[in-house]
């Protein structure tokens, strides 16, 4: 049985174990609405796409201890990436509506066994709207679909988000993390900009937002007032600015100074995963030798996350020390064997695209 948790009238959260996640359930009068499934962590970078069925299995026999007379009517996630939506085929097999929009079926396809479910579409809702309703009269689930070429923070082409009335609840996924400075100013990501952005376009003021993925930097755990999001848009440090300012600074430079780089960031709060985008930044120009300071400043912040030793790897990949690339590989795979979306397939990949059209250009 998983943890369950309630939020406020008819809405309730539901926690993985071992995943940074929770999925939101909104209890109507006949029926309940499951949004998100994150029982992974994994971002974007998931190459495997198989169904955690048992995480699935769990998740609903949890929903039918605490709601054994109402009916699981619709199951809904904001994007393709695993920390959203991590198994399906369970809900699929007991005939829940399924939310999605085309771009995102199109991604999570091969989680489904088509085989076992040769039904399964009957099931599909592909939202190509702008929104949809659920709604019993008394509360209103509405889904919004917001687009890639409007809000470019957007992590997939579109993604949905979800407000519940009239309670006021914003579900935002993993767009919105509330992040503070040392000196307890607020950091404000382009994704929050973006949540901002989208709540003013359509004239939304709800009272929570609620991530469903934290970042591990998050200082607040379940739900977030708006207001701090409208403070932090007005008042806070862009990341992006933080970004320029270690960017900005020559190999040489990171090199000498990496010990006080990683006690300075790690004092004032910096999220390490600026370092990680400045990683594929310098590879992206092919600054290898900078990139791979920017990976082992992440790796002395993080040396607990498998993502920065992969991502350490990765720069050796990239320079041409597949041996040494491979070390890495083989120690963090000690440390994390269960972080399998990692790895020479996935670099080599990153290498091919991240490549081919400069390359094809220099012909």
């Amino acid at each position: 049985m998983l943890e369950i948790k309630q939020a406020d009238e008819r809405l309730w959260y539901i926690y993985f174990e071992g995943s940074k996640g929770k999925s939101v359930l909104a209890e109507f009068e006949d029926f309940l609405v499951l949004l998100e499934v994150p029982a992974s962590d994994i971002g974007g970078n998931d190459i495997e796409f198989v169904d955690q069925t048992e995480a699935g299995e769990r998740l609903l026999s949890t929903i039918r201890h605490y709601f054994p007379k109402k009916e699981l009517r619709y199951i809904a996630h904001s994007h393709w990436h695993p920390h959203s939506l991590a198994s399906v085929m369970p809900f699929l097999k007991e005939k829940t509506q399924f939310i999605t929009t085309p771009a995102n079926f199109e991604v999570i396809k091969p989680m489904i066994d088509t085989v076992a479910l040769p039904g399964y579409r009957e099931s599909l809702l592909l939202l190509e709207e702008e929104s949809f309703e659920i709604s019993d009269g008394k509360q209103t689930l509405m889904v919004y679909r917001a687009r890639q070429e409007n809000y470019a923070a957007l992590p997939t082409v579109d993604y949905l988000y979800f407000y519940l009335e009239p309670q006021g609840y914003f579900i935002s996924g993993c767009m919105f993390s509330h992040l503070e400075h040392w000196d307890q100013t607020s950091f404000v990501s382009g994704r929050d900009l973006a949540v901002y952005q989208f709540l003013e376009d359509h004239n939304l003021k709800p009272a929570y937002l609620v991530p469903t993925n934290l970042s591990k930097y998050s200082t607040h755990e379940d739900a977030t007032l708006y207001e701090v999001l409208k403070t932090k848009q007005e008042q806070g440090r862009r990341l992006w600015d933080i970004f320029m300012e270690y960017f900005n600074l020559t190999e040489a430079q990171l090199r000498l100074n990496r010990d006080s780089i990683v006690t300075s960031a790690t004092f004032k709060g910096i999220p390490a995963g600026i370092f990680n985008f400045a990683v594929f930044r310098c590879l992206s120009e092919k600054e290898f030798d900078k990139a791979l300071q920017f990976a082992w400043i992440q790796v002395q912040m993080n040396p607990s996350d498998a993502n920065a030793w992969d991502t350490l790897g990765e720069v050796y990949y990239f320079m041409g020390q597949k041996e040494l690339a491979m070390h890495y590989f083989r120690q963090y795979k000690m440390m994390f064997p269960y972080f399998s979306h990692s790895g020479p397939p996935l670099w080599e990949k990153d290498y091919q695209e991240m490549y081919k059209e400069k390359d094809g250009q220099g012909d």
